[in-house]
Order: structure tokens, then C-alpha cells, then sequence
């Protein structure tokens, strides 16, 4: 154990190398050897193994983030969740606000019917056109997570209020990476120098937001706004 709760893991192959509890929602690992050349940092998020179906989600509303390992890094949006277990999604993709084909705003839906549960009850299945599969995992207190071939999706139930609740205020630990010198190439390839961190994360009752490093060098100072008030 860190003197900042964090865990120094010491793995022979070189791969696990740090951990974070997250306590009753997740365990968060960074590791070195992803990826199909198993040569690519990442941050694997870790829940509780146990029985889950669509049926843990049914009927509510979750907002989601997907963080890529190409394309412009992370996509933010809304998934809700009918009664039968059918999905429609609306998010919103940076890097397509500048000048990628499709545009900065995705809206699909998709049946109950593409979920297929894995024998061991744990995790559920979601065949892509191209004959890769996506991985969904869950929790009770509802997190979901899936697993693709385009990165990681996590999502969590909506709040009651688009407002910040004030109760939440308070300094969070957190782990992040990132990749500088960044750039895309042929057939969704992207070049850059990636690397895994420390951060505090502190937030006021107004909602003020600062991030800094383990240096004490703030990364990022912003005052957070709801989605639904801003164009």
C-alpha cells in the first residue's frame, strides 16, 4: 500500500503494475501489456463477479463514457434501457466535430435480442457485424460495463436532477492516461506516446472542478454545467 492508497503491485512479467480500490463499485489496475501486440498501457476496470441478465438494467436510464484506444479517445452519451431490455443510445464524439464523416452526434438503438447470456451467468455477449463480440458486465448497484473491440464503455445510472448535487463535493482520487503527439492513420491505427497517472480531484458545492497530477500541477480548472443547459 502507497502513502496515497494506492497499490505498488510487484508482477514478474511486468505486465499489473499499480491498483486503486474504489470501495462497492470497482477495482481499477493499470497494466502494460494490452492490446492485440500485448504492448499498449491501459487501465482494466475490475467488478464483483456474480449472476447478472438485461433484466439488472431494465427500465432505467444510465449515462455512459467510452474511452478508445483510437479515434479520438472517448465518446460521452445517454443510454436507456426499456422495459423488454431495448437500447437506444444518443452520444455526442469529440474528434467527429472535426470533420470525420459521421459527425460529432450518434443516435442508434439495438433489440433485446442481441444480448445472449454466457453459460456461466456472469457477463453477457453482443455479436458485431464483423464477426467480433462485445462483453457486457454489471453490478448490482448499477454500473454496467462493456468490453469491444472499439474500447471500454462504462455507464451509470442517470442522477434524479441535472444539477450537481452539492452532497458529492468533497477530493477524489483518481487514475487516468493519456497519449501526447497524437495522430490517426489507415484503417483506425493511431500514433503517440501513452502514459498512466495519479491525480487529486477536488470539487466544490458550486461545482467547481481543479485536477492536478501527483505534482501538484493542475491539469484541468472548470466550473461543471449540465449537459442539458449547454448547446
Amino acid at each position: 500500500m502507497n502513502s496515497d492508497e494506492t497499490y505498488a503491485l510487484n508482477d514478474p512479467t511486468g505486465n499489473l503494475i499499480a491498483a486503486y480500490e474504489v470501495p462497492n463499485y470497482a477495482l481499477l489496475v493499470q497494466v502494460t501489456k494490452t492490446g492485440p501486440n500485448h504492448d499498449a498501457l491501459a487501465l482494466v476496470t475490475a467488478v464483483d463477479k456474480g449472476t447478472i441478465s438485461t433484466a439488472t438494467w431494465a427500465g432505467h436510464a444510465y449515462n455512459y463514457m467510452q474511452f478508445r484506444t483510437a479515434s479520438g479517445g472517448v465518446e460521452v452519451g445517454s443510454a436507456i434501457l426499456d422495459a423488454q431490455d431495448n437500447v437506444s443510445v444518443t452520444g455526442y464524439w469529440p474528434y467527429g466535430s472535426i470533420g470525420q464523416g459521421t459527425g460529432a452526434f450518434n443516435i442508434g438503438s439495438f433489440d433485446a435480442s442481441t444480448f445472449h447470456a454466457d453459460p456461466s451467468g456472469t457477463f453477457l455477449t453482443i455479436a458485431e457485424n464483423n464477426g467480433t463480440s462485445d462483453y457486457v458486465f454489471g453490478t448490482p448497484n448499477g454500473i454496467f460495463a462493456v468490453d469491444t473491440p472499439n474500447g471500454a464503455i462504462l455507464g451509470l445510472k442517470k442522477a434524479a436532477s441535472k444539477n450537481f448535487d452539492a452532497s458529492f463535493a468533497g477530493t477524489y482520487k483518481a487514475i487516468y492516461d493519456q497519449k501526447t503527439g497524437t495522430n490517426t492513420g489507415p484503417n483506425n491505427t493511431e500514433t503517440g506516446t501513452p502514459s498512466l497517472g495519479n491525480a487529486t480531484l477536488a470539487i466544490t458545492s458550486g461545482g467547481q472542478v481543479t485536477i492536478s497530477d501527483s505534482q501538484g500541477t493542475v491539469l484541468v480548472g472548470a466550473t461543471l454545467q449540465p449537459v442539458a443547459d449547454t448547446s
